[in-house]
């Protein structure tokens, strides 16, 4: 019975040590000082087409944030360049993102995000760092 506990253990490790290799961590903000400004979060599988987590957090303007998560994300794509779009809200009101990256090196991602929210649009400039 002990055997199968410490196979049990050691499988289940293994296991853990293979989904952490197999993912990409994404960090990101606004290079902008001005609004909108845009944080955002992911780990994503390595081979870039399934978003494991997200959380963004949106300041449109002074005092009025949101905040989104991972069932927000309507796309996403990670093969050398990276986009994304998530949207928050009735369709009316929706708060729409787009993010548009592309690869420096190994580690940093610059590009674009466009906000949306009903007839007003916004962009902006992103800095990203990929582990």
């Amino acid at each position: 019975m002990a055997v199968v506990r410490i196979c049990l253990i050691a499988l289940s490790t293994m296991a853990f040590a293979v989904q952490a290799a197999a993912t990409i961590s994404l960090s990101c903000e606004t290079m902008d000082s001005s609004w909108p400004i845009l944080e955002l979060e992911g780990i994503a599988s390595s081979d870039g087409k399934h978003l494991n987590t997200f959380r963004a957090y949106l300041e449109i303007e002074a005092g009025k944030a949101i905040e989104f998560s991972h069932d927000d994300v309507k796309s996403f794509s990670a093969r050398n360049d990276i986009t994304l779009s998530f949207a928050k809200g009735p369709p009316r009101e929706q708060v729409q993102v787009r993010v548009n990256l592309r690869r420096i090196d190994d580690i940093q991602l610059v590009g674009m995000f466009m906000v949306r929210e009903g007839k007003m649009t916004a962009d902006g400039r992103i800095r990203c760092s990929a582990g």
